[in-house]
Order: C-alpha cells, then structure tokens, then sequence
C-alpha cells in the first residue's frame, strides 16, 4: 500500500473557484426602502409614528379606550398597611375564634442534652 503523490482538485472548475471573489467582496446596495439607482420611483414605506404615549392620554376614542386609563392614579399595593388574618382579630366586630400557635420552648432540654451525650452511636455495639 502505498499513497499517491499527484496533487488533488486538479479540477478546471475548482481552480475558476478559487480565483472568484467570494462572500463580501461586492459593495452591494440595500434591497429594502428607498431605490436610488432604479429608475423607477419608490413604492411608498409604512412607518411607526414618532409620539409618545402621553399623546395617548388627549386623545379620546371611546368609552372602551378609556377603560385603558382606570387605576391610574390610584395608589399602589404597597400603600396599605393591612391586619393580620390569622390570631386574634382586633378590629373586628365578632368574636375571635380559639386559635393554634407553635411551641416556644427550646428544642433541646438540660436533660436531654445529658443523655444524648452517653448515648452509643452507630457502628459502637458489636453483634
């Protein structure tokens, strides 16, 4: 087994290929909007409008459009300070209902602390 020695794409179109100028080699002009080297005029171009949006505010359309600016003044959600809905209702007119709460006591007593430290851990009895 031997490998060749000729020289490859020895090919008539891969040389032509070669010498081609390739991909941003043209300085081609624009295909969108207005056509300056075509001799016929330019169709017309939609466009977004330069205002802004308290422009919207003058303007009325109808009483649905106008439904557009309800909230808008009023004040956000943070502004209210509101009561808690769980424990005692102190600004009701009712009854509290009897409620539930957590535990405050320590998790870990001065007694239990002793025996957990004579405790055998895992892997200490032999069977």
């Amino acid at each position: 087994w031997v490998f060749g020695s000729s020289g490859r794409f020895n090919y008539e179109h891969v040389k032509r290929a070669a010498t081609s100028p390739g991909p941003g080699a043209y300085n081609a002009s624009t295909s969108v909007g207005n056509q300056v080297q075509s001799t016929r005029t330019s169709a017309p171009q939609p466009g977004f409008g330069t205002s802004n949006r308290e422009h919207q505010a003058k303007c009325y359309l109808s009483p649905e459009h106008e439904k557009i600016n309800a909230g808008k003044h009023s004040p956000g959600p943070v502004s209210y300070t509101l009561h808690e809905s769980t424990g005692r209702q102190t600004s009701s007119k009712n009854q509290s209902m009897p409620s539930w709460g957590f535990g405050t006591a320590n998790r870990w007593t001065s007694q239990e602390k002793a025996t957990r430290g004579s405790t055998p851990g895992p892997g200490s009895y032999v069977v």
